[in-house]
């Protein structure tokens, strides 16, 4: 028999309040809950697993047997096995202070791929869509203003991403560093004196020679 099947068969007259009389009461009691979560043993279910099987017994028979107030404080006990299956979350920083936020906005406004920050094309400016006005009268003129399209781009838009991406990063990682050291249950160990270090073994490293 499995646990599920157990549970699925468990007599609700035969224990607690009511079961001694002539005509049982169907009553799913503290008692009832205890004795069906401490069966989990027989079946090699977890805790957590047992204590999900059992609170979804309960949801499914409510309407259909008396509970009371012990009933619902046993339920309560076995929710809190549920959460102490569940894994612990990596603490996470996202409350950041002004300034970073500051550097990461500006890494968003710079973002290559934003379509008033992407690379010029050569074509435009045979076209006359690149920048200046009138288009370009021939090949070379279009070639030059190609080029001065591209310059601009590169001073403009291309550099002030780089900038604003080592400053977001530098940022977040300075912030990252304070938050988890404030984080740790112990201090950081001290490196201690790189005087007393030299001079510890400078003797030492004399007798080598």
């Amino acid at each position: 028999m499995s646990y599920a099947n157990y549970i699925k068969d468990y007599d609700r007259k035969a224990y607690g309040a009511g079961s001694g009389r002539k005509k049982p009461v169907d009553r799913f009691s503290g008692l009832d809950v205890r004795k069906m979560f401490d069966a989990r043993g027989q079946y090699d279910k977890s805790k957590a697993e047992a204590a999900q099987m059992v609170l979804d017994y309960a949801d499914s028979i409510k309407g259909k047997s008396k509970m009371g107030g012990a009933t619902r404080d046993a339920l309560d006990k076995l929710r809190g096995y549920l959460k102490e299956d569940e894994p612990n979350e990596e603490p996470k920083n996202v409350e950041r202070p002004p300034e970073v936020r500051e550097d990461q906005e500006r890494f968003e406004e710079t973002r290559l791929d934003l379509p008033e920050n992407q690379m010029p094309r050569l074509e435009d400016a045979y076209t006359g869509g690149g920048r200046g006005s009138g288009g370009a009268e021939d090949g070379s003129m279009a070639a030059i203003r190609g080029g001065d399209d591209l310059n601009e781009w590169y001073q403009t838009k291309f550099v002030p991403h780089l900038e604003a991406d080592a400053n977001a990063t530098n940022s977040e990682i300075g912030d990252d560093s304070r938050y988890f050291l404030s984080k740790f249950a112990f201090e950081p160990p001290e490196l201690g004196s790189i005087k007393e270090l030299f001079d510890r073994y400078k003797g030492e490293i004399e007798d080598l020679d």
